[in-house]
């Protein structure tokens, strides 16, 4: 049997490690040494404790920025009758009489789909005053301009700018800055070059 007193340097070696060997061994200690003990246990429990408390409630804090990133947009909610639509324009190429180039803000448009990204917008072949410049000698410097009135239920306009070879919608020659309404698979005809209306 191995005596250990909890008074000397000899309560250091491990306990484990006499048993290991063999050993039997009997640990004397005192009943303040008994009473520090409980004590740290205890003082080890609360702060164990503490920490897990700590450690939940910043994981269920909420952050300014945690709120500010749960917001969602409107129009995630709306359906899908609301939803801004899109208006492209394609060109028809088998139509096409001579060379026609159509260039958007100075680069040319080489799929030939003019993408509406703003309105009004002037098609014609003044690359000064058009959004859409359309290199072609039967085009208008300033042919028509396409509306989009949201206001009208997400609604898309055509208006003839005096062009000289005229504008037409399915085959109608529109008068001077009338203004027709544009749906989608409608065809646009800029003097003989002509757009098939795509909106969705």
């Amino acid at each position: 049997m191995v005596i250990v007193n909890s008074k000397t340097n000899d309560f250091m070696i491990t306990i484990e490690s006499l048993v290991d060997m063999g050993a039997n061994v009997k640990l004397e200690v005192t009943p303040t040494d008994l009473k520090m003990f409980a004590e740290s246990i205890v003082q080890r429990t609360i702060l164990a404790q503490q920490e897990e408390h700590k450690k939940e409630q910043k994981e269920n804090e909420i952050s300014y920025d945690d709120i500010c990133n749960e917001t969602m947009l409107l129009s995630d909610y709306m359906p899908e009758i609301n939803k801004k639509k899109t208006l492209n324009l394609i060109l028809q190429d088998e139509e096409l009489v001579g060379d026609v180039r159509i260039y958007i803000r100075g680069i040319q448009n080489a799929d030939n789909v003019i993408h509406m990204d703003k309105y009004p917008y002037v098609l014609g072949s003044f690359d000064k005053m058009s959004d859409v410049v359309i290199k072609a000698q039967v085009v208008s410097r300033m042919h028509c301009c396409i509306y989009h009135e949201d206001f009208k239920e997400d609604k898309y306009f055509v208006e003839d700018l005096n062009a000289t070879n005229g504008t037409y919608l399915n085959g109608e020659r529109l008068g001077n800055h009338e203004k027709k309404e544009l749906h989608n698979g409608d065809i646009l005809k800029l003097a003989a070059i002509s757009f098939i209306v795509e909106i969705i």
